[in-house]
């Protein structure tokens, strides 16, 4: 089963052009399975499209918005999302022949399958560095969104009881990595192919205190990141 995705042809069709032409400079090459898969795209005069495989469950926004389904996403597919989604941005960013900026991840472009595995889509708006070039890249993804979790001092209490210190070990420390990418110095921040790393790599450290003392400070920490 595929998807397609149509080019509309209006007012902003230098834009759009300039979007369609990026989002298949992007995709033309790559394969990983967490990197929605391009089968094949027209382009005339009077209309364009990409063919997109099809993702079953469709964005994570949409699943997070359905009571139900949201409920039966409990920490492990949460966790399993998280994981896919940094090894397609390592994938692209390290190990493409040519770097590649998503620039605008957010939950409406995270699409899930039904094993409940991430699949990055919507390339419009990337960028395709070249070896010799800055890396320095203008903001172009959401405008006005921010996670209410970052603005609570607390995390919430909404895991289910099994299993919980290994949960709440990858809990805290998902959630720390998290503020890491988040550092007002670049220089601070890691690299997805560090963070990819990071959470792939075990158990993560017994928390120093219990889950429910742990606030919004001691997950900053002392402001520093990970320095490669």
């Amino acid at each position: 089963m595929v998807k397609f995705k149509l080019n509309p042809s209006d007012d902003n069709q230098s834009s759009n052009l300039r979007a369609f032409e990026s989002e298949i400079r992007a995709l033309v090459g790559i394969q990983h399975r967490n990197i929605v898969k391009l089968y094949g795209f027209c382009f005339n005069a009077e209309y364009s499209f990409l063919i997109y495989e099809f993702v079953e469950k469709g964005s994570l926004t949409t699943v997070l918005s359905n009571p139900e389904e949201a409920a039966d996403l409990d920490w492990d597919k949460r966790f399993n999302i998280v994981k896919g989604l940094t090894s397609a941005l390592s994938y692209m960013h390290h190990d493409c022949p040519s770097p590649i900026i998503h620039r605008d991840i957010s939950s409406n472009n995270v699409l899930l399958d039904l094993d409940y595995e991430a699949h990055v889509p919507n390339f419009g708006t990337a960028r395709v560095l070249k070896p010799d070039s800055s890396n320095w890249t203008s903001f172009a993804g959401t405008v006005g969104y921010t996670a209410p979790d970052v603005l609570k001092d607390v995390i919430d209490q909404c895991l289910k009881p099994q299993r919980r210190n290994k949960v709440d070990e990858q809990v805290v420390a998902t959630t720390k990595l998290a503020f890491t990418c988040l550092h007002s110095n670049p220089q601070f921040r890691p690299t997805m192919q560090q963070v990819y790393q990071a959470l792939t790599s075990g158990r993560p450290s017994p928390l120093p205190k219990p889950y429910s003392m742990i606030s919004l400070g001691d997950l900053i920490g002392d402001g520093h990141g990970m320095q490669g």
